[in-house]
């Protein structure tokens, strides 16, 4: 059968491979601030040297297997993570605001620690509850967060249909992709936590019927 990039070249325009990635860690992370405002906060230190090590393994990849297109969401941490990114593949960034952070609503700007007893009350819902339930009352859900990447999803195919393209973009935007893509529970997703950063995440779809391919 040979291997999915294998078929991507059999068969060209069909299937299109998509690279996501949490952003490396930015010095808001490190505190557990809640941002998704533009600019947002820069990288830590700590977070410059995930993206330098995920930028030679991915040069790696891009030197066999080249990526098409680097986007990335329009908040500081994410671009400055695409443009280490892009410095090791010799590409240039452009952002997409689908993929920009949930909003956190009311809850912005403040630190997970002040946030306890909002957590706490998120926890004891059921996973459906806490799937559609707004953060910060007046921010997004994680079900409104996945429909934006579902529409980035398929404005890509449409307009890059077959092509390979890395993404950089937030934990709760890739996640919960992912249950959708791939079938995943929410419990599941619940129970896993955020993404690490850095840590790339593959998946093809078939343009032809909007799917994963195997």
């Amino acid at each position: 059968m040979g291997s999915m990039d294998d078929l991507r070249r059999r068969v060209p325009g069909r299937f299109t491979k998509f690279t996501f990635l949490r952003h490396a860690q930015s010095e808001g992370n490190s505190v557990g601030l809640r941002q998704s405002k533009l600019p947002g906060t820069p990288l830590s230190e700590t977070g410059k040297t995930q993206a330098q090590k995920t930028a030679k393994r991915l040069r790696g990849i891009h030197e066999k297997e080249p990526f098409d297109l680097l986007i990335s969401s329009p908040l500081l941490r994410c671009q400055q993570t695409a443009k280490i990114l892009g410095a090791a593949l010799q590409m240039e960034a452009q952002t997409d605001d689908l993929i920009r952070e949930i909003d956190f609503g009311d809850s912005e700007g403040k630190r997970d620690s002040e946030l306890k007893d909002d957590m706490a009350r998120s926890r004891a819902l059921s996973s459906e509850e806490r799937f559609r339930n707004k953060i910060g009352k007046t921010g997004e859900s994680h079900c409104d967060t996945v429909a934006r990447s579902l529409d980035f999803v398929k404005k890509i195919i449409r307009e890059h249909p077959g092509k390979s393209i890395l993404v950089v973009g937030h934990s709760d935007g890739i996640r919960f992709l992912f249950k959708e893509l791939e079938n995943r529970s929410l419990e599941t997703v619940y129970q896993n936590g955020h993404l690490p950063h850095c840590e790339p995440m593959t998946v093809t779809i078939d343009n032809e019927t909007g799917t994963v391919a195997d």
